[in-house]
C-alpha cells in the first residue's frame, strides 16, 4: 500500500512534538538480524508488577498507535493536497497530474540505490570517526546523479509508454523539469533517512512541513491563475515544494555543531556498496509495486478516470497502514523467543483484523459521500473505493510475513516474495484495467492481494502458533 506521506500531496508535515522521536532499525538493543542482544531486559520484556501478557498488548498497542498517529497527521495533509487540487483543477489535470508525481516518486526511488537505509545504520558509527559529513555528501551525490541518468531515459521512454506522460517530450524545458523533480526528490528521500541515522529528526520534520505548505500554496496559485492546468502544474507544485524545503533547511541544519556535509568520501562509499544493494533489493521488493500501481493505471485509463482511481486508491491505503503500524514493533521479539514472538504475532493480528474489518466495512458504506467531497467526476467511481477497501484485509497477512522475515533474518527469501507477489498485484491490475476500467483494476488488485495472501498465510499461522502454518 502507498504510503501518502510521498503519495498524497508530498512528503507532509508532521506535527512537532517536544522532543523529535527517532526511530531506528533496528530497535535498540535488537541486532540486523531481529535478534535481541541482552536478552529479556534489553528488548524492553521486562514487566514490573504486570502480567507480561497484558505488558506486551499495551507495549504493542501503544507503539502502533504512535506510528498510526504520525501516519495520519501526514496523510491528512496528502489528502488536503489532492482534495485542493480535486476543487480548483479539473479532472483530467489531476489525472495526468497524479501520474506524473507518480512516476517522479518511482524513478527517485529506483536512484536511492538503498543508501536511504544504509546511511540510517552507517551514519552512527561514521561520526564517530569524523567520516560522516564525507560519507553524506557522497550518498547525497551518488544518488543525484544516479537519478538524472535514470530520469533522462525514463523521460524520453515514458510518453511512447502512454499518453498521459506526452508533455514530458514536448519541449527541452519540460524534459528539464522532470528530470530536476526526479534529481530533487532523490536527493531528499535520502536526505529524510540520513539525518535520522544522525539523530537530526527535527531537520526532517522542517523540511517535511515546508515541502507541504508551499505545495498547497502552489496548487492553490496554479488554480486561481492556470485556465488549462495540466500534469506541469501539479508536478512542478512538487518540484516547488521540494526546493524550497531543503533550502529553508540549510540553515537549520548548520545549527547542529558537526557539519552535515563535508568533501565527499568516495572510497567510504565505495566499501559499504555491497550493503547498499542488498538494501536497495528488499526496498525495491516492497515498495516498487505501490510505486508503480499509479503509473500503471495512467497507461491503462483516461486521465479523469486516472484521478479517481488515483483518490481511491489514496483513501483505501490509509486503511492498510494499519497492519503494517502493527507489524512494526513485532522485531522487538527475539527469533528465538517463540513464546514472546507467537503472542506478539497474535495480537498483532486480532488488533490489525479488529481495526480493518470495520474499517472496510464503513468505507463500503460511505465511499460515495467520501468521493463526492472531490467533485462529481469522482463520486461516480463509487465502486472503485468499495473494491479497493476490501485489500485491507490481505494486507494484514502480507504484512506480517514481512515482519516476520525481518525477525527471523529471511530477508532475501521475503525479498524474493513480495517481489513475485508485487509482480502478480501489478500484472492483475493491467488486465483488469484494459478489460473493465478503473472497477476492473481495482478487481485485479484485490484478486492479486487475495492470492499472495493464501500463499503467506501458513507462514504467519506458524509465526502465531496457531494450526494450519507451515512446517
Amino acid at each position: 500500500m502507498p504510503d501518502m506521506e510521498e503519495h498524497g500531496g508530498g512528503l507532509g508535515a508532521r506535527l512537532r512534538p517536544a522532543r523529535p522521536t527517532v526511530m531506528t532499525w533496528p530497535p535498540r538493543g535488537v541486532s540486523r538480524d531481529g535478534a535481541v542482544e541482552g536478552g529479556p531486559e534489553a528488548s524492553g520484556e521486562r514487566h514490573v508488577g504486570r502480567r507480561p501478557g497484558r505488558a506486551m498488548r499495551d507495549s504493542l498497542i501503544a507503539n502502533a498507535v504512535s506510528l498510526v498517529a504520525t501516519s495520519a497527521v501526514t496523510s491528512g495533509l496528502g489528502f488536503g493536497f489532492w482534495w485542493l487540487a480535486a476543487r480548483v483543477l479539473p479532472a483530467e489535470g489531476v489525472g495526468l497530474g497524479s501520474a506524473a508525481v507518480s512516476a517522479m516518486m518511482l524513478v527517485a526511488t529506483l536512484s536511492m540505490l538503498g543508501l536511504g537505509t544504509l546511511l540510517i545504520s552507517e551514519l552512527p558509527g561514521a561520526r564517530e570517526r569524523a567520516d560522516a559529513a564525507g560519507l553524506m555528501s557522497a550518498a547525497l551525490l551518488s544518488a543525484a546523479v544516479a537519478a538524472a541518468l535514470l530520469a533522462v531515459a525514463c523521460g524520453l521512454a515514458l510518453p511512447h509508454a502512454a499518453p498521459s506522460f506526452a508533455w514530458i517530450a514536448r519541449d527541452p524545458a519540460s524534459l528539464a523539469l522532470f528530470v530536476l523533480g526526479v534529481v530533487v526528490s532523490a536527493v531528499t528521500l535520502v536526505f529524510d533517512q540520513a539525518v535520522i541515522g544522525l539523530l537530526r529528526g527535527e531537520l526532517q520534520w522542517w523540511r517535511n512541513a515546508v515541502s507541504a505548505v508551499v505545495k498547497l500554496l502552489a496548487v492553490l496559485v496554479v488554480g486561481q491563475f492556470a485556465t488549462h492546468a495540466g500534469a506541469q502544474a501539479i508536478y512542478g507544485a512538487w518540484f516547488i515544494g521540494n526546493v524550497a524545503s531543503v533550502l529553508a533547511v540549510l540553515p537549520l541544519a548548520r545549527q547542529g555543531g558537526a557539519p552535515l556535509l563535508g568533501r565527499p568520501n568516495w572510497s567510504f562509499l565505495a566499501r559499504l556498496g555491497g550493503p547498499a544493494l542488498r538494501h536497495h533489493a528488499l526496498n525495491l521488493a516492497m515498495q516498487a509495486p505501490a510505486l508503480a500501481l499509479p503509473v500503471l493505471a495512467a497507461s491503462q485509463l483516461i486521465p479523469g478516470a486516472n484521478a479517481a482511481f488515483y483518490v481511491s486508491w489514496m483513501i483505501a491505503s490509509f486503511l492498510g497502514m494499519v497492519p503494517y503500524a502493527l507489524a512494526t514493533v513485532l522485531p522487538a521479539a527475539s527469533s528465538q523467543e517463540t513464546a514472546v514472538l507467537r503472542a506478539r504475532v497474535r495480537a498483532s493480528l486480532r488488533w490489525s483484523l479488529l481495526v480493518c474489518a470495520p474499517g472496510a466495512a464503513g468505507l463500503i458504506l460511505t465511499a460515495r459521500p467520501l468521493l463526492a467531497l472531490f467533485g462529481p467526476a469522482y463520486e461516480q467511481h463509487a465502486l472503485s473505493l468499495q473494491v479497493l477497501a476490501l485489500t485491507a484485509l490481505p494486507v494484514i497477512v502480507k504484512a506480517h510475513y514481512i515482519a516476520l522475515g525481518r525477525v527471523r533474518g529471511h530477508l532475501a527469501g521475503a525479498a524474493v516474495m513480495v517481489a513475485l507477489g508485487g509482480g502478480v498485484e501489478l500484472a492483475a491490475a493491467a488486465l483488469g484495467g484494459r478489460a473493465w476500467g478503473v472497477v476492473g483494476l481495482s478487481v485485479g488488485l484485490l484478486i492479486a492481494y487475495g492470492l499472495e495472501a493464501l500463499c503467506l498465510l501458513p507462514t504467519v499461522l506458524r509465526g502465531a502458533g496457531w494450526p494450519g502454518g507451515r512446517p
